[in-house]
């Protein structure tokens, strides 16, 4: 009885606020610092799903796909537009508390993100030539959000990603404004 009574103390179900556990969609829009000073508006959309680990804490786990940068640099006299899309899973814990009557969290992000970054440029010949590479790159975040309605949140975040694409290092820092939607 003693450890059926211990197992009940402790089981996650018993925690659970109704709002906190759920299914949610979320976009973002800002605006990101890359290597290469430009400040691109960034796009991204996220689903993920949110389990409650106790009444303050739970863990959601998202699949993000981002636009991190859309825009222009100058490189040995030649001036290189670029595209870059990062698209991966990230992990949350978050931490809940209240403002007033309003349910808000803070999280931290981790994530592991595939990015494809495409380059164009005008060749020494006149000719209008295309690249595109591939890696992986680690994600590390901070969030916060907090409840406007029954069912949406307003979510503010700063991410970073760390990757090598064109035999190059790049880091890419953006801060994202945006809405999720809670199922």
């Amino acid at each position: 009885m003693k450890r059926l009574l211990l197992l009940a103390c402790f089981s996650p179900a018993l925690f659970a606020s109704p709002s906190a556990d759920n299914l949610y969609i979320g976009a973002v829009t800002g605006f990101s610092y890359y290597e290469h000073f430009t400040f691109p508006l960034t796009f991204g959309l996220t689903v993920g799903y949110q389990h409650p680990l106790t009444p303050n804490y739970s863990l959601a786990i998202e699949v993000e796909g981002t636009e991190v940068g859309n825009g222009g640099y100058f490189k040995n006299w030649k001036y290189i537009d670029y595209q870059t899309y990062s698209w991966g899973l990230n992990v949350k814990p978050k931490y809940h508390f209240h403002i007033g009557h309003k349910p808000s969290y803070v999280a931290g992000i981790a994530g592991i993100h595939k990015m494809k970054e495409t380059r164009s440029m005008r060749g020494d010949s006149g000719e209008y030539q295309k690249f595109k590479d591939y890696s992986m790159a680690g994600l590390a975040g901070f969030e916060i959000g907090s409840r406007m309605t029954d069912k949406l949140d307003l979510i503010a975040s700063i991410k970073y990603r760390r990757t090598t694409l064109f035999d190059e290092n790049n880091n890419y820092l953006s801060y994202n404004f945006g809405i999720q939607y809670n199922f």
